[in-house]
Order: C-alpha cells, then sequence, then structure tokens
C-alpha cells in the first residue's frame, strides 16, 4: 500500500549520533500506509486502540490540502503521534510541537509502527534533519492531508470517539509518570 514519492532513509547510527533533533522538535506524520491491514486497506482497529491510548491524534490541515483543490474542502485530517507531557484537552486542536511521545533519549524511536515522515528525514547532520516536500506540496502535512482524504469520515468519527477516550489514556499517563518520579 505505497501511496507517496518520499525517499526512505535507514541510516540508524546517524539518528543515534543526531539524538533525536527532529523528534524533538514534533512529532512525523502517519500516512494510511503506516496502518495497512496487509489487504491494500487501513487496519482500523488498530487505529483506534493508538488513538484511545492517548499516544496518536488526529490532527488536521485547514482548509482544502489538495494541491489544484476547489477550496469545497475546510479541513483535512492527519495521524500522528501526540506530544510528550502535553496537556491534553478532549476538544480542540492537539498541540503541535514538542517532544514526540515515542522519542527516548537513550533508544530512539520506541513506537513500532514509525510515521512515514520519520522515515523519510533527510539526513542534515550537524542540523536538524528535514522530509523535503514533493513537488506541489508545501510540506509533508499538506501531502499527508491529501493521502488521507479518502478516510475523511472515517477519521472524523474516529477522533469524534477518541477524543474521549484519549483524555482518559492521558490522565492515567500521567498518573504513572507522576507515580515514577
Amino acid at each position: 500500500m505505497k501511496t507517496h514519492s518520499l525517499p526512505v532513509y535507514t541510516d540508524a547510527a546517524m539518528c543515534r549520533r543526531c539524538g533525536g533533533l527532529c523528534c524533538m522538535r514534533a512529532p512525523g506524520i502517519s500516512f494510511p500506509e503506516d496502518w495497512s491491514d496487509g489487504a491494500g486497506g487501513v487496519d482500523w482497529r488498530a487505529l483506534e486502540v493508538a488513538i484511545a491510548s492517548g499516544r496518536w491524534v488526529i490532527d488536521w490541515w485547514e482548509g482544502d490540502p489538495r494541491p489544484d483543490g476547489d477550496g469545497t474542502i475546510a479541513e483535512a485530517y492527519f495521524v500522528r503521534p501526540s506530544i510528550a507531557h502535553a496537556y491534553f484537552l478532549p476538544y480542540g486542536p492537539p498541540p503541535i510541537a514538542g517532544v514526540c511521545i515515542f522519542h527516548d533519549e537513550e533508544r530512539g524511536c520506541t513506537t513500532p509502527r514509525r510515521p512515514l515522515e520519520c522515515r523519510s528525514l533527510e539526513p542534515n547532520l550537524p542540523h536538524s534533519c528535514e522530509t523535503p516536500a514533493p513537488p506541489g506540496f508545501k510540506n509533508v502535512k499538506q501531502m499527508a492531508a491529501v493521502y488521507w482524504l479518502p478516510h475523511h469520515a472515517q477519521l472524523r468519527e474516529l477522533e469524534r470517539q477518541g477524543s474521549r477516550l484519549a483524555a482518559q489514556a492521558w490522565i492515567e499517563r500521567h498518573r504513572e509518570e507522576k507515580a515514577h518520579r
């Protein structure tokens, strides 16, 4: 279920040397293929569980993300990891900048579902790595919003259900973190 033209980099040694500058700035963005059901579709149950855990969020692109869009779309959803230690509100947009919840200073990325944007980061030491946007797109966020468009209704419903469950998960995670201090 490859839906993109982004290159994939796998220089784990460079990522270890860097220490996760990109991960500390903001979480990478997930594409539908990151949630493949193995049959060309999206594994909605896995995505539902991930959203309910509070470790993944449904975010959105304001306006029509299509490069040749006619403006008929007011917002388009996409999926990304949560921000670590962010206060989750069961309404309104999730925080967009901060350390990715899956970043560990010693182990690096701790999710088995490493988002496509993260796998596509172009190494650029000593500076922060970047994922170059393909022609026609302002950035990878816009591109992901376009690739998630066929699933807009499902993501919208999942976002409605997940907001309440994610708020509960955040409270539990916050209690766990506090107990370990």
